[in-house]
């Protein structure tokens, strides 16, 4: 065995062993250092300041990463200085150790978080200045002068006076910034105090970016938070601004900042002004509404509220004496839309009176709004009547009203859609078109086309409009109605046809008033046929008057001949009705010669106790006009009389009438208001002459009776079927039960207000589009977003563009921008430098490419009011709570700047800590790296013989 060599590190053990255990005994020191407990390392340097720049200290927060390196570093860099196969000199191998232990220190002390501490506190002054519309003429003056005075403080502090230097403000600045706010912020940082911008007269805007300030003031202050930073503001702050404003105060002053807020309390407040103003939608030519104002007021007083209308070269003024409570008010006033096209209207608060003192902030008396006012409402009248009173009253107010029978009424939408109401006036269901009746409720719910039904004895009930589709889109329901299908009347037909008949072509004007009969009845009625003679002979069984064809038939096949016997024929019509489920019972006897009268009396009381009625008619002189006359007398019927029978068709006719007339009242009814709704607006229904009839009608449960009578019975009911607003009258506007109110002052203002509340509103919006205009960063810029959409599908392929229309003497738009497709169905664009007057922006989407395309969606809206948030006076309260909530944030209210800067002690005492491991990275281990490796070459050349391989034992 090889003895060790006597050279070795250890003696007794291998080169291989002795490098073993230094390894080991390395990692066990460098696992005990690391667990060690050690606290931060500080060098203190013995030197002056001065020479040092301020720096008087050196530590290290890690200390312990500078032992482990050491005891791993360091005994492996001991064994590799004999490791080498290259033959180096004694030299070489002492400067490479050198610098390789020189590298393990710099990369120890790196990772040690080395930092050196200094005496120099200086720290950085900063004032951040409100100048958003908010701040008065006097805030504004006393802001500058305050913050004049501020600087002039911290450039004596500078050194130029140094009797005030410490005591008073603390350290001296090493910057001095500015920063202004208002719906942007602005910057100004200079090294003399006397460069700052001291005049806050700057136009800020319509919003108080306090929040955005702060924030930078942090950015711009000592990485240390050891700034000093002075903000003036009024403290008016919207909520959503205010809370961010407070977030950004205490996360200054948690990083050690000084902060202090001077609020710049103006003159106190007495003020009136408005804060907004609503137009209801789709305002039409000639409508007067109600623009709700809503202003805020300091104090309790008056003051006159006016509106005036301004475009196309007409104008309407309005104005309304208004009684003012502390805080928030809303105030609805009346205006004229007497032009069409965009209007602009503009508001006024005048002679106002606080019972504190006259309004000493007047930039919020004024308010400017613009509306689209569309073309005159199209309405179509349906009446039976060549012109009725309501025609006139409707085109004095304005709109445009066509008036047509029931059938001349087109069944095309087209022709259809162009109207905003419709208006059926005294019309019965069997006159109007089903496939009409179908069309107009299809634009009522899906249009918004407006339903207006006037009663009258053709009308409701008595009209036969159950089971209708018009009858489903009305606010009521026929009053008593048990089910839809419910016949209203049951009408059995009695006929003479013994062979008197045949003379004088009476029994060929029987067949045509039976005709004329079931051709007058609803198609839900009942009717039946009976002819006699000495027995009876059923032509029609009761059935509904729908089958009107086949009911033609069947009474056309009767022939005259035989004798005259009415019995058993009214036992037969009364055995047919008393099995029928019809409201109204109704039997008409036509007869022309002599019947036994034994049994008849008693037979038609039995019908009358069943609330069966029965009618007589009596034709040529033969007819037996005593037994006639006890049967109406004793049926509760009527009796009539024709000599030629030629006028029988007229009487069946007239009887049909009377006993449908069962089904409505007729008698004095005074209106009266059950619940107060804006159509009513201007009307004393308590001064109004008595209506002389009315339908009885029921309210559906979603419908709401404007109108009823003293009686308690609803006159006037308004409701909704899909988009459209419908209208019932239980009375009429004729002079059968309305002919006291033709003559009374209301009814022109009645009928007009009723007709335009039930229209349709005008639309701004065409096809599914949604337009919305929202204010941009910059001022007088306005970002346009138009969303169109088909279904549930977008539409991504249009071309749209926006154009701006401004209130004059043309519709036509200022300027057009193209939207450009920003997401799916989405087209935007950015408006710039809009004139500072009221806007209208209408955007167009075209199918294609092509600018020229047609028009598949379209919407229009105006730009919001551009009057300054900002001058509409203070919120009572928010100043006061604004300065609680500052408190509570760590920072300071003090009224005076310019006195002494409370300055924290440890502040004063303090000294910086500046991190430098970045510094010791690029100065020293990288630089020792590459020195090393340069050494390391540098030997190896010079050598240039391998070293001869060590024996192993």
């Amino acid at each position: 065995m090889v003895p060790p060599k006597a050279d070795g590190v250890i003696r007794g053990l291998t080169p291989d062993r002795r490098g073993r255990v230094l390894t080991a005994s390395s990692l066990a020191a460098a696992v005990l250092a690391a667990l060690t407990p050690w606290g931060p390392w500080e060098i203190s340097l013995p030197v002056d300041p001065a020479l040092t720049r301020g720096v008087t200290a050196i530590a290290f927060d890690t200390p312990a990463w500078i032992l482990v390196t050491l005891f791993v570093a360091a005994p492996y860099l001991l064994r590799q200085a004999h490791a080498s196969l290259v033959v180096r000199s004694r030299a070489c191998r002492t400067l490479q150790l050198s610098t390789r232990l020189a590298l393990v220190v710099a990369l120890a002390a790196t990772l040690a978080d080395p930092r050196i501490r200094s005496g120099d506190v200086t720290i950085d002054d900063i004032v951040v200045m409100d100048v958003s519309d908010s701040m008065s003429p006097s805030q504004r003056a006393r802001a500058r002068e305050q913050i004049a005075g501020l600087l002039d403080a911290r450039e004596r502090e500078r050194g130029r006076d140094p009797g005030l230097v410490g005591a008073d403000f603390g350290p001296p600045s090493r910057t001095f910034s500015s920063v202004r706010f208002g719906a942007s912020v602005t910057i100004d940082r200079r090294q003399d105090p006397q460069q700052i911008t001291t005049t806050p007269d700057e136009e800020g805007g319509d919003h108080s970016q306090l929040a955005l300030a702060l924030r930078t003031a942090r950015h711009l202050g000592h990485p240390e938070g050891r700034s000093r930073i002075t903000v003036f503001s009024d403290g008016q702050l919207t909520g959503a601004e205010s809370e961010r404003a407070l977030f950004e105060l205490r996360a200054l002053t948690e990083a050690g900042a000084e902060v202090r807020v001077v609020p710049l309390e103006d003159l106190p407040a007495r003020n009136v002004g408005i804060t907004d103003v609503v137009f209801p939608e789709g305002l039409r030519v000639g409508q007067r509404f109600e623009a709700r104002v809503k202003l805020r007021a300091t104090h309790a007083g008056s003051a006159t509220l006016s509106i005036e209308g301004a475009g196309r070269g007409q104008k309407s003024r309005q104005s309304l004496p208004i009684q003012l409570r502390a805080g928030d008010n809303e105030v609805a006033i009346t205006a004229l839309a007497g032009v069409g096209g965009p209007v602009a209207y503009s508001l006024q608060i005048r002679d106002i009176e606080l019972s504190a003192g006259p309004d000493n902030i007047p930039d919020d008396d004024t308010w400017t709004e613009v509306a689209n006012v569309s073309r005159r409402l199209q309405v179509l009248l349906i009446s039976n009547v060549g012109r009725p009173p309501i025609k006139s009253v409707l085109d004095n107010s304005d709109l445009d009203v066509t008036i047509l029978e029931p059938s001349a009424v087109p069944s095309e939408r087209e022709a259809l859609a162009r109207y905003d109401l419709f208006i059926l006036h005294d019309v019965p269901a069997a006159r109007l078109d089903r496939g009409v009746q179908q069309t107009m409720t299809g634009l009522i719910d899906a249009e918004g086309t407006g339903l207006l039904m006037i009663g009258g004895p053709r009308s409701y009930g008595p009209g036969g409009w159950q089971g209708t589709p018009i009858y489903d889109a009305l606010p009521v329901r026929v009053e008593g109605e048990k089910r839809k299908q419910t016949p209203d009347l049951a009408l059995m037909l009695v006929l003479d046809k013994s062979g008197s008949m045949s003379s004088e072509d009476k029994l060929d004007l029987a067949k045509r008033a039976a005709r004329g009969s079931a051709r007058a009845l609803e198609p839900t009625d009942q009717i039946g046929v009976i002819a006699f003679d000495s027995r009876p002979t059923v032509l029609v069984r009761l059935q509904p008057a729908s089958a009107r064809l086949r009911i033609r038939a069947d009474i056309q096949r009767v022939r005259a001949g035989g004798g005259t016997n009415v019995l058993p024929a009214l036992r037969e019509s009364f055995l047919q009705l008393a099995g029928s489920d019809a409201k109204i019972k109704h039997v008409i006897v036509l007869s022309d010669g002599q019947s036994p009268v034994a049994g008849v009396a008693a037979l038609v009381q039995q019908m009358r106790d069943a609330n069966i009625t029965v009618s007589g008619v009596g034709v040529g002189s033969g007819a037996g006009k005593a037994l006639l006359r006890r049967i109406a007398s004793v049926g509760a019927g009527r009796y009539y009389f024709s000599l030629d029978g030629s006028d029988v068709p007229s009487i069946f006719q007239r009887e049909t009438r009377e006993v449908s007339k069962n089904m409505i009242r007729e008698s004095k009814r005074f209106a009266r208001v059950r619940k107060y709704a804006q159509v009513l607006r201007g009307l004393r229904f308590d001064a109004s002459p008595p209506l002389r009839g009315i339908t009885p009608l029921s309210p559906r449960r979603s419908a709401e009776v404007l109108l009823d009578t003293t009686l308690g019975e609803p006159l006037l009911i308004r409701g909704r079927f899909g988009l459209g607003r419908t209208y019932a009258f239980a009375s009429d506007a004729d002079p059968r039960w309305a002919r006291a109110w033709i003559r009374w002052y209301g009814f022109a203002r009645f009928w007009s207000q009723v007709a335009r509340d039930a229209a349709r509103p005008g639309r701004d919006t065409y096809g599914d589009a949604r337009l919305a205009v929202l204010p941009s960063e910059s001022s007088g810029s306005w970002r346009v977003i138009l969303d169109v959409q088909d279904g549930d599908r977008y539409r991504d392929e249009l071309t749209c563009a926006a154009a701006l229309i401004h209130p004059s003497v043309s519709e036509e738009p200022e300027r057009s921008i193209p939207l450009m497709l920003v997401a799916p169905g989405r087209y935007a664009a950015t408006i710039r430098d809009v004139a500072q007057v009221p806007t209208l922006i209408r955007a167009t989407a075209r199918d294609g490419d092509d600018a020229t395309g047609a028009v598949v969606a379209s919407a229009t809206t105006s730009v919001p009011s551009l009057l300054s948030r900002e001058r509409r006076g203070p919120i009572p309260g928010q100043r006061d709570a604004w300065s609680r909530a500052v408190q509570r944030a760590g920072a300071e209210i003090v009224e005076d700047p310019t006195r002494s800067w409370p300055t924290r002690t440890q502040v004063s005492e303090a000294t910086r800590s500046i991190p430098c491991w970045r510094t010791v990275l690029w100065t020293l281990v990288i630089p020792l790296f590459l020195l090393d490796l340069a050494i390391r070459r540098a030997c190896a050349a010079r050598s240039g013989r391998p070293k001869k391989p060590t024996a192993r034992a």
